[in-house]
């Protein structure tokens, strides 16, 4: 098995290597974008086709990560109530031990 997954990952690398080799005259590529923003200077850079997807991707990931950090947090502060709840005595409890 183990023979397996590492046959398997070394095909999966070499079809990846030979997808970017056939076609590294088009990651290559300049590509001219608009980059507006209404408080910064507006500008037109070119940059190379496999940098910009990798910039989209990168700003991607965060922005999704920013979306995910409300709730994430709303979780772990309901999960610390409940915890704080759980180890608090019992009201009659608490009675019986003031006595």
């Amino acid at each position: 098995m183990k023979w397996f997954k590492l046959i398997f990952a070394l095909i999966i690398i070499g079809l990846i290597g030979l997808f970017i080799g056939q076609n590294i005259s088009t990651w290559t590529q300049l590509i001219e974008f608009k980059f507006e923003i209404p408080f910064l200077v507006k500008s037109q850079p070119k940059l190379e086709f496999y940098l910009l997807l990798i910039v989209s991707a990168a700003m991607g990931f965060f922005v999704g990560l920013a979306m995910m950090v409300k709730p994430y947090l709303k979780v772990r502060r309901n999960l610390a109530r409940e915890r704080k709840e759980n180890k608090e005595p019992a009201p009659a409890m608490r009675q019986a031990q003031a006595s």
